[in-house]
């Protein structure tokens, strides 16, 4: 155990951590191909996680409906994700969001990056 993860007064063991926590449950995770963090969508939004020791960099907001899939494009240069309201793409620098597309009626489900990482479908 490491000294992150003291123990509550009393407490002689821990199952799991305190770390790598999301507001809601997770519907999705996509590791960032240059390792920098990983996206959990759950709940109405994305936690981007370190990936080492699990504290949360950044919370994107979505809406209430939450994302049901999560990618990175273009050698992780691009996050996006979609869900049955909406799809949102965000450059991953500073997180500013580039773009959102409303998805058929249906919803979005899924998303795949082509073997290049340069298209979402």
């Amino acid at each position: 155990m490491s000294s992150q993860d003291p123990l509550p007064q009393g407490a002689r063991a821990r199952f799991g951590s305190h770390r790598f926590r999301t507001p809601g449950p997770i519907s999705q995770l996509a590791a960032a191909p240059d390792g920098r963090f990983v996206a959990a969508a759950g709940g109405p939004g994305l936690a981007l996680i370190h990936p080492e020791d699990g504290t949360v960099l950044k919370r994107l907001k979505g809406s209430d409906a939450g994302f049901a899939a999560v990618a990175f494009a273009d050698r992780a240069a691009i996050l996006a994700a979609a869900g049955p309201k909406e799809v949102r793409l965000w450059e991953t620098q500073e997180f500013s969001e580039l773009r959102m597309i409303e998805p058929p009626r249906s919803g979005v489900q899924a998303l795949a990056v082509a073997p290049d990482g340069l298209r979402i479908f």
